[in-house]
């Protein structure tokens, strides 16, 4: 079944992309998955740690620089955490 504007209409069971089916509550995701869910993660991290670089050379008063402090030790704990857990 299709959505109006062309798209998938997923029911209880239909497989999807990710592994596992929609809506069963049983949706394993698959190695390739998580894989990628750890490279989105590395990316992000790479790219707050590339913006305080930047930041510390220009300092610009309108940024919280502690803020991206925060989110870049949270993306490094989550990381951390991935990286442990597939192993």
């Amino acid at each position: 079944m299709t959505l109006a504007n062309g798209g998938p209409k997923h029911s209880a069971g239909d497989p999807v992309e990710d592994g596992g089916t929609f809506g069963d509550g049983e949706a394993r995701p698959t190695p390739s998955s998580v894989a990628d869910d750890r490279r989105r993660v590395k990316h992000a991290l790479n790219a707050v740690d590339d913006t305080l670089i930047l930041l510390e050379i220009c300092r610009p008063d309108a940024i919280d620089v502690a803020a991206l402090e925060r989110v870049r030790d949270e993306l490094a704990l989550v990381l951390r955490k991935a990286v442990d857990s597939s192993r």
